[in-house]
């Protein structure tokens, strides 16, 4: 797909390249606030849903796996008193979601990367338990398609190298069982 790569622009581009980015759009959207005034409520919807059709919303960092593990988290539930749930992602038009897999240093060692996999494998229930809301993605061109099926994507990365014992072979390793994930944040 033409439109994958420009997804995660913002992600993977140098700090640099996205200031000079933003500073070729900030007089763009200057104009388009300007042009707002004169919009009556009704224009200004119509243009907000326009965009929000052709744009994908994503969320770089929930920290919501612990609540599914430690408190049995359910990701449905419209009383969420959490900032992540399905009703709440479609709610704020959320395309995609990154789940951080990431356990606190204080945890012994020995449990580290288990404490990571059933964080994983929590993750990978919510999805497997509402697959007509959430599906599993991998690369932006799964997050496309996706969204094109009206779904949240979901992806998982790693935090932190204490997880993998600063491993990176092992990280490698683990990437092609089971438990794939998305990446290793540090």
């Amino acid at each position: 797909s033409q439109r994958a790569p420009h997804i995660l622009m913002a992600i993977l581009y140098p700090r640099t390249l996205r200031s000079a980015v933003g500073l070729l759009v900030l007089p763009v959207c200057v104009l388009t606030l300007a042009a707002a005034k004169e919009r009556s409520d009704a224009e200004a919807k119509r243009v907000a849903d326009r965009v929000l059709e052709r744009v994908i919303i994503i969320d770089t960092h929930a920290d919501t796996p612990q609540m599914m593990l430690d408190e049995g988290y359910d990701l449905p539930d419209p009383n969420s008193p959490y900032m992540i749930s399905i009703p709440k992602m479609r709610q704020g038009h959320l395309g995609a979601e990154f789940f951080s897999i990431w356990v606190d240093v204080g945890w012994p060692p020995q449990d580290l990367i288990h404490r990571a996999l059933d964080l994983i494998d929590v993750v990978n229930d919510q999805v497997a338990g509402h697959s007509d809301a959430l599906e599993l993605a991998r690369t932006a061109d799964d997050i496309v398609r996706i969204h094109g099926q009206r779904k949240i994507a979901v992806l998982m990365g790693v935090e932190g190298g204490h997880i993998i014992e600063d491993d990176l072979p092992l990280h490698d390793a683990d990437a092609h069982q089971e438990h794939q994930v998305g990446g290793l944040v540090g």
